[in-house]
This record gives structure tokens, sequence and C-alpha cells, in this order.
């Protein structure tokens, strides 16, 4: 046999309990039966009962917060799996790009070696000619000259009138 108790809270919601077996009734110190015995309860079924119920209130609601909880942080991690899934898309994207820039790389090292081997056959070159020049500098051995071999002087006249000479005839 079931018994259905109501329990009416202050906020004025009503619940309905129905019990399935019926809790046998507490045995007195009087009686000589050595069947089960519950405990004296310190207030009444009804009071009891409502504080179970408070209580299993409590627990629903803070159930239900911590539910709250996890359900942010579960959605907190899908929207981290779903910026986690487009940085790798993008990353993927990248990579070409990633070898073209590998690739500019390694055909800048070329050209500066390029660079490098015809600096130094610049100075080479430079050093070479250099070597020339100074060659071409350095006066030439030029015999002595004895005295009655001196170059005569000559005179401005003479310098006017192979000037005007070579003009003349140009």
């Amino acid at each position: 046999m079931s018994e259905i108790l109501v329990v009416t809270f202050q906020n004025g919601k009503t619940l309905l309990v129905e019990f399935g077996e019926r809790v046998p009734s507490p045995y007195f110190g009087a009686s000589s039966s050595s069947g089960p015995c519950l405990p004296l309860l310190p207030c009444h079924l009804e009071q009891a009962f409502a504080a179970f119920v408070a209580t299993l209130d409590r627990e629903i609601r803070n159930m239900i917060d911590a539910a709250g909880a996890i359900t942010g942080l579960l959605s907190g991690e899908k929207q981290t799996d779903h910026r986690m899934d487009l940085l790798v898309v993008e990353l993927a994207g990248t990579d070409h790009l990633h070898n073209a820039l590998m690739d500019e790389v390694r055909a800048l090292h070329a050209r500066v070696n390029v660079l490098e081997e015809a600096e130094v056959e610049s100075h080479e070159r430079i050093r070479d000619l250099e070597i020339q020049l100074a060659a071409a500098l350095e006066p030439a051995e030029v015999p002595d000259l004895e005295p009655e071999d001196e170059p005569e002087e000559v005179e401005e006249d003479d310098v006017e009138s192979v000037i005007s000479s070579t003009g003349s005839g140009a």
C-alpha cells in the first residue's frame, strides 16, 4: 500500500510525494516485540520531511548552478576547439607562403654569393690596375746628359714662330 504526502512550501508551491511502502511505526520501550525499531525524531514527521525536501531543493539548485557552470565551460571549450580548427586551417594556408618565402631566401642567398664573388674579382682587377698605374707613373730611366748634350734654351720668339707656323699650316 502506498501513501501520498502533500507538502506546501512558503512560496506557494505544492509537492506531492508518494511512498511505495509504509514505514513501520516506532516501537515504544514498553513493547515486548523484538521487531525493527526506528529512532525517535526530535520533531514531527511532517517537519522532518519538509526539512528533507528543503535540503533536496537546495541541492537541486546547487546542481543546476553546477550544471550551468559546466555548460559554460563546455561552451568555452567548443569555442576554443572551433578557434583551434580555424587556426589549423589558417596555418595550412600559410604553408605555401612559407615555401615561397624560403625559395625567395634561397634565391637571395645565391645572388649574394654571386655578388661576393664579383666583389672579389673587382678587388683583384682594381689591385692589378693599381699595380699597372704605379708602374706607368714611375719615371722612365733617363740617360744622364753630359753638359755638352744639354738642350738649347728656346727663346720666346722661337716658340711663337713655331706656334704660328703650325697654326697657319693647319
